[in-house]
């Protein structure tokens, strides 16, 4: 059996935040890989650290210690313009809140990144035309962001996050603000992403449901990760019960002091 290949992967990452004289330890030595064309959920309680992590593989923000490699790079040794770089060109992000740009239409913001990085508006937009086909919203790319539901801006969130062929595709909360409907809607997204075009994901999510439809969730406690697991495997190895058949009460047997009285009135 072949190793499964890395898109990114952390070794004894930590990061620290000083508060006044506190100093707090949001991830404390979380060494980590990301398998590529899979979708990885980082799940925990408020506080735990996933925010961090997930911040850390996204290049956002650098470890106090440790390494995060991205594409086999390590992300600490870019100055900001590389990383900056890193981040525009091998990196797809979808937050909680869509931060489409209100005045741009779905295909303007969905070019956004591509004309950033220097492409003519012509083949930004036909990337990014090509990207929200592939999202579902090919007959809205002329509609605002207020023209549309919270379901179809995140999936325009999706495509400008998809437009640069990112090496990652992070998510924290991607459907926190959305309903049911909308939720799994972006969900069966992402799924078909990394199914049909192994794209990798990782996403941050609270909601315990969301994260069973992940092929790996690693569940993060006092930051560290405590517990890494993937939900088929569970769900497969988990014995199936035959349910027992009902008992079969006994029939009742008549009280002798019945049969007595019936005699004695003979």
């Amino acid at each position: 059996m072949h190793p499964v290949a890395s898109a990114a992967e952390t070794r004894q990452v930590k990061k620290s935040f000083v508060t006044g004289e506190v100093t707090v330890e949001a991830v404390r030595g979380v060494t980590v890989a990301i398998h590529q064309g899979e979708l990885t959920a980082i799940v925990g309680p408020s506080g735990c650290g996933k925010s961090s992590l997930l911040s850390m593989l996204g290049a956002i923000d650098t470890p106090t210690s440790g390494q995060v490699l991205v594409g086999g790079v390590d992300v600490a040794t870019l100055n900001d313009y590389d990383r900056t770089l890193l981040r525009r060109r091998q990196i797809g992000f979808v937050f909680q809140a869509f931060n489409l740009m209100p005045t741009l239409s779905a295909l303007e913001n969905a070019a956004l990144p591509l004309e950033l990085d220097g492409l003519s508006q012509r083949e930004a937009h036909e990337r990014a035309r090509a990207g929200l086909e592939q999202v579902g919203l090919g007959k809205r790319v002329d509609h605002l962001p207020s023209m549309l539901s919270g379901g179809e801006q995140q999936r325009v969130a999706v495509a400008r996050a998809l437009v640069t062929n990112p090496t990652l595709l992070l998510a924290d909360e991607p459907t926190g603000n959305l309903d049911t409907a909308g939720g799994e809607q972006v969900m069966k997204l992402l799924r078909e992403l990394v199914g049909k075009f192994g794209q990798t994901v990782v996403m941050v999510t609270h909601d315990s449901e969301i994260a069973a439809a992940a092929d790996r969730v690693l569940r993060m406690r006092d930051g560290l990760i405590a517990h890494d697991h993937r939900p088929s495997a569970v769900v497969e190895s988990t014995p199936v019960l035959t349910p027992a058949k009902p008992a079969t009460a006994p029939k009742p047997t008549p009280h002798p002091s019945k049969h007595k009285t019936s005699k004695r009135r003979k």
